[in-house]
């Protein structure tokens, strides 16, 4: 299984970062895209990130989706006072249990399937 493809925008005038996934998704794939994304938040000096999950679906097994929550995103060193937002397609229920792992290890993560209505939760 080849990993996921990310590519990285900073919307003109807007206070959060754009992260696109595409492909398949391990717990591996997604400590890689954590520490990724707390570097990029850091560097631009953002707190939001927007991680469009459209074109990515989530292949991992609960239990590594649960240590991804409570372990690998504390290593990868990611902000838990970052607002992240996954959008994801109408029927993609694939990335539900990891965020609600990511809620109960303290993050303010939430799922989206209308892109305009993630933007607004990010720039409320």
């Amino acid at each position: 299984m080849a990993s996921p493809r990310m590519e990285v925008l900073y919307p003109d005038e807007s206070n959060y970062v754009l992260m696109v996934v595409t492909g398949q998704a391990l717990r591996k794939h997604a400590y890689l895209a954590a520490s990724q994304a707390k570097d990029i938040l850091a560097t631009t000096k953002r707190n939001h990130l927007l991680v469009d999950l459209r074109g990515c679906r989530n292949e991992d097994k609960p239990a590594n989706n649960f240590f991804f929550a409570k372990d690998d995103t504390q290593k990868a060193g990611l902000n838990s006072e970052a607002r992240i937002a996954l959008l994801v397609e109408q029927e993609d229920h694939s990335h539900d249990f990891v965020t609600t792992a990511m809620r109960n290890a303290g993050f303010n993560v939430s799922i989206f399937r209308e892109e305009s209505t993630a933007i607004s939760w990010l720039t409320q």
